[in-house]
């Protein structure tokens, strides 16, 4: 751990926005709002615009730099970035995702930034994977950082055999969260009140933003397969991207329309998201990717029962039949049955909780979160191997 003789460590993360509302963005304000201050001074880039009066969720002293990123590749943000290393005599930096890496590791070489972090937090989409390319820039990339970071075993294994990655360049820090005792979760009662859903017997949910990887429309498939069941049941999506401007949402519209399916409500970016969880009966993800997903993380954590497409790390959270349910991705018969199994079997439902829980303490602390990173920092700058 670090002590007042040893020098501050200068640290910079580079995100796409500084949005607490997305899973990645939330769990970089949540880690640098809690690295010791003792050991390190925190910096924070975001490509797009941020304003401070519209965002109370990092700790003041964090300063924030905008870089005001122009749509496509804006060669600008490489030397604007290097300035910033320079300026600030940036001993860490340390990117997330794709859209960051680009500039996060051309700036740095640019600047002789000294140690260069990448945090993989997962592959969205299929095209993505397919564009050569963007597979050979990413395997430059990849070489130019000291360090890269997977949220996943499932990631970590990705960058191994596709991207050719030595294994001892990767480290796996899982997301954590903060897991609810029984006198700290919320009343089912009060939360299905609040978001106008006590008329319901039954409440399935999701959380995430509106995006063709998310797949809801499979779960809408499931739900129409499950109220043949049970008619009084609503399905909840929770999280942003629900209005016109959005091509997917437009498509669960019309799609909604065409098949008369009603009782599908749509939250928008709900602020208290352990409060509405307690609405749900069970917490369903249909992901077609999946990195360590922070949703099913909480929903673990505030004990509601979960059900997951078999992808990415969503394995790695939920032992089918031990801590919930796994289901084929695109698959809305098997995700129907798997609803219906949670819905029909309360003890059954009790011991996928008490194992998730279980889980979650076990292996996604948020110390351990905070913990993991500082020892990956504290190594790379003292430049001692990881093992």
């Amino acid at each position: 751990m670090s002590t007042n003789l040893a020098k501050k460590v200068n640290l910079l993360h580079i995100i796409g926005s500084v949005y607490f509302y997305g899973g990645l963005e939330r769990k970089v304000i949540q880690l640098l709002n809690n690295l010791d201050r003792d050991r390190f001074n925190i910096y924070l880039a975001s490509l797009t615009p941020y304003e401070k009066e519209e965002n109370g969720f990092l700790q003041k002293d964090i300063k924030v730099f905008s870089l005001n990123k122009i749509p496509g590749i804006d060669f600008k943000i490489i030397f604007k970035l290097s300035q910033i290393l320079k300026q600030y005599k940036i001993d860490i930096i340390h990117s997330h995702n794709w859209a960051t890496l680009f500039y996060a590791a051309l700036a740095a070489k640019l600047a002789g930034t000294k140690v260069i972090i990448h945090g993989e937090h997962g592959i969205e989409t299929k095209q993505i994977d397919d564009n050569v390319k963007q597979y050979l820039m990413k395997k430059i990339l990849y070489f130019l950082c000291d360090h890269l970071v997977g949220i996943s075993k499932d990631i970590k294994e990705t960058l191994i055999h596709k991207y050719k990655v030595s294994t001892k360049k990767i480290s796996v820090v899982y997301n954590g969260v903060e897991a609810k005792s029984d006198d700290q979760v919320f009343s089912v009662q009060a939360s299905r009140r609040k978001y106008k859903l006590d008329k319901y017997k039954y409440v399935i949910g999701t959380v995430g933003r509106i995006k063709p990887v998310k797949d809801f429309i499979t779960l809408i498939e499931a739900l129409q397969i499950v109220k043949v069941h049970h008619q009084d049941i609503a399905l909840v999506i929770a999280g942003p991207g629900n209005d016109k401007q959005n091509s997917y949402f437009s498509e669960i519209q019309q799609f909604l329309k065409v098949n008369k399916i009603n009782d599908v409500i749509f939250t928008g970016a709900v602020e208290h998201v352990p409060e509405l969880l307690r609405s749900f009966d069970v917490f369903v993800n249909s992901s077609l990717s999946e990195g360590i997903s922070n949703t099913i993380l909480e929903a673990m954590a505030n004990k509601i029962p979960v059900i997951a497409s078999n992808v990415g790390g969503n394995p790695e959270l939920i032992t089918h039949e031990i801590s919930g349910l796994l289901f084929d991705v695109q698959n809305a018969r098997i995700c129907a049955d798997c609803i219906l199994t949670i819905l029909n079997d309360t003890e059954l439902k009790d011991n996928y909780v008490k194992a998730a829980y279980a889980h979650v303490v076990k292996h996604h602390t948020m110390s351990s979160m905070y913990q993991s990173n500082t020892d990956i920092y504290n190594r790379l700058f003292s430049g001692k191997a990881i093992h």
